[in-house]
C-alpha cells in the first residue's frame, strides 16, 4: 500500500508542479510584456523597450517573454 500511495504522491506532484510553473509563466510575460509597454509610452523604440525590458525580468525567462512578445506585437 506505501508504494501505491507513493507513487500517486509522485504522479500527482508532477502535475502539481507543472500547473505552478506554468502560472508562473504567465505572470513573468505578464509583467514583461508590462514593462515593454510602458517602455514603449516612454518613447523607446520597440527594440529599445524590449532590451530595458528583458534587463529587468528574470534571466531565465527573459528569452522565452521576448520571442513571445515579438510575435504578438508583429500579429497585432
Amino acid at each position: 500500500m506505501t508504494r501505491l500511495r507513493l507513487f500517486l504522491s509522485r504522479l500527482f506532484g508532477v502535475f502539481v508542479k507543472r500547473q505552478s510553473r506554468e502560472r508562473l509563466d504567465e505572470e513573468l510575460l505578464s509583467h514583461f510584456e508590462y514593462l515593454v509597454e510602458q517602455n514603449l509610452a516612454k518613447g523607446m523604440s520597440f527594440e529599445e523597450a524590449r532590451t530595458a525590458a528583458r534587463s529587468a525580468t528574470p534571466s531565465a525567462f527573459t528569452k522565452h517573454s521576448a520571442t513571445s512578445v515579438a510575435a504578438a506585437r508583429e500579429t497585432a
